[in-house]
């Protein structure tokens, strides 16, 4: 869910170049999305937009994720908290108000990395993607003496005009975008970000029904779903159990598979 950096037109180009796909290798490039009888593809409607109940992605307001792996030979724990505050977008002449999922992202016991996703549910009862800030933190003092405390970076992308706590480079009049079908199902194709070369995703469903085990326990009916890029070339795999969300990551040198949370039910 964290936002992609804006990425330079060089890097645009050869990401957009990538090779044909090997047996055994990851995907090659992206495929147009073609939209699925499950995959809604008309102007959404927002009756009860805070009610966010879809079973691959509920938001529970108050509650708490843990996730714990590796970046790299980093270990990281990102924190996930489902905030009590919403946010008010101006989108299609309506008001839509969304909830706010923000995770903290841990890396040697430090926070290194925050970031505010906006999402509201429509009456179909897929989860809509309204907006996403991404934020540095600051280094420690003292830590490393050609740190700058005052060079972080901030990126990210809102609908409808920017907000007081915006950071000044974030992107203004973008999406809404489909973030998760009510039913996805394998075949299934559509766009959580679309707005080269400042975002993109594509995300498609290869299975539904998996089976699978992490920190927090075992979890079956997954749905497993491969996400891709036209500005980044690699590619991550992400399950999600039913009443849960997130529960697993996977992508080259990553790894995040969720601990604890208060969704969780033994």
């Amino acid at each position: 869910m964290t936002l992609s950096r804006l990425a330079l037109p060089a890097a645009l180009a050869a990401a957009l170049t990538l090779p044909p796909t090997l047996p055994g290798a990851a995907p090659g490039p992206l495929a147009l999305p073609v939209a699925a009888a499950s995959v809604p593809t008309g102007t959404p409607v927002f009756s009860n937009p805070l009610d966010v109940d879809n079973a691959w992605f509920p938001i529970e307001p108050g509650g708490f994720k843990v996730y714990v792996g590796r970046d790299g030979s980093d270990r990281v724990t990102i924190v996930e908290h489902h905030l009590l505050a919403t946010r008010d977008f101006e989108w299609n002449s309506l008001t839509i108000p969304c909830r706010i999922v923000e995770e903290t992202k841990f890396t040697g016991g430090r926070p290194v990395e925050r970031s505010r996703a906006h999402f509201a549910q429509a009456d179909d009862g897929s989860i809509y993607y309204f907006g996403d800030i991404s934020a540095d933190f600051p280094p420690p003092e003292g830590d490393d003496p050609e740190d700058d405390p005052n060079d972080t970076e901030s990126s990210g992308w809102v609908v409808g005009a920017l907000g007081p706590e915006d950071p000044p480079d974030t992107v203004p009049g973008v999406g809404p975008f489909l973030f998760m079908p009510a039913d996805p199902e394998p075949g299934d194709t559509w766009k959580p970000e679309d707005a080269l070369p400042v975002v993109d995703e594509t995300d498609e469903v290869r299975r539904t029904g998996v089976r699978l085990r992490v920190p927090a326990g075992r979890f079956q009916g997954c749905l497993e779903v491969l996400e891709r890029s036209g500005i980044d070339p690699g590619h991550e795999t992400k399950w999600y159990a039913p009443g849960v969300g997130l529960v697993l990551g996977i992508s080259r040198g990553e790894r995040l598979a969720l601990q604890a949370g208060t969704l969780v039910r033994r």
